[in-house]
């Protein structure tokens, strides 16, 4: 008999293909809950992955900003909003002779010179005010072993940055700077005295020179006055003598006066 015509195999072949393809189901689904999972851990470990290399990047730029704090010529410190010192870098330390273990608790203010401290303050608490404001200042600064060394420190106002929260100083020695420009200046000054006295020096010796001459001439054309025409004749030779003399010494005195004058405009203009 025809299975068409059979109801019970038609049944039973329906049930067989019903059955091919709920398996084909769950294999298909197997699938596709393995390939999930192999996803899900691919996704896990490339965050990983990322996060690994995020952290590297961070332990790097930590080591590499340490490394140029450690190793620069300038000093860093870092003032809170109370006016205390809240950090000292290395070089900072050394500067000042501090210990790189040692616990800075002091005020800054009591180490700042005296005669500088007020225009220190002023720019301080200005900067504090003015967030953008950036002043650059030259003042003495005491060392732990009581000595006054000249930096030149740059403020930055820092105050509103989390991680900081502080008045930023970067500043530089510029100690032996600062006694040459005191040598040089004090070598102007008693340049200056020398060529004041010099003036006065040669002022007094034109008019001691002068005086006298003009006197002498004075009294030669009184003596040449007062002969007779024989005599004034007679004598003619030796008051021209005088005469160019005299002429001579003043044209030298005028020359020396002048050549003084051209050296003191020059002085002038190179210690403008």
């Amino acid at each position: 008999m025809d299975s068409n015509s059979d109801p019970s195999g038609l049944k039973k072949k329906i049930f067989d293909q019903e059955q091919e393809i709920q398996i084909l189901r769950d294999k298909l689904e197997k699938a596709t809950e393995s390939q999930r999972h192999s996803s899900t851990e691919f996704v896990n470990l490339n965050e990983n992955q990322q996060m690994s290399l995020s952290d590297d990047r961070v332990d790097n730029l930590e080591r590499h900003y340490k490394a140029i704090l450690e190793n620069s010529p300038d000093g860093v410190v870092m003032i809170n909003i109370h006016g205390e010192m809240s950090y000292a870098s290395p070089s900072a330390r050394r500067m000042f002779g501090f210990d790189s273990t040692e616990k800075i608790t002091f005020d800054p203010a009591d180490y700042t010179h005296p005669d500088d401290l007020e225009k220190v303050l002023g720019e301080l608490f200005k900067t504090m005010n003015l967030p953008d404001y950036l002043p650059t200042i030259q003042y003495r600064f005491r060392s732990k072993q009581g000595e006054w060394k000249w930096i030149e420190s740059v403020f930055s106002n820092q105050l509103a940055e989390p991680f900081v929260n502080s008045i930023v100083i970067n500043f530089r020695d510029i100690h032996d700077k600062m006694l040459i420009l005191e040598d040089l200046k004090a070598a102007k000054e008693e340049a200056e005295l020398a060529n004041r006295v010099k003036d006065s020096f040669i002022s007094a010796i034109s008019h001691e020179i002068r005086t006298p001459l003009t006197g002498i001439i004075g009294m030669v054309e009184v003596i040449a006055d007062s002969l007779d025409e024989k005599c004034r004749t007679e004598f003619a030779p030796y008051f021209n003598s005088i005469h160019r003399s005299s002429d001579r010494l003043i044209s030298t005195i005028e020359d020396i006066l002048n050549f003084h004058s051209s050296n003191t405009v020059i002085l002038i203009k190179i210690n403008q």
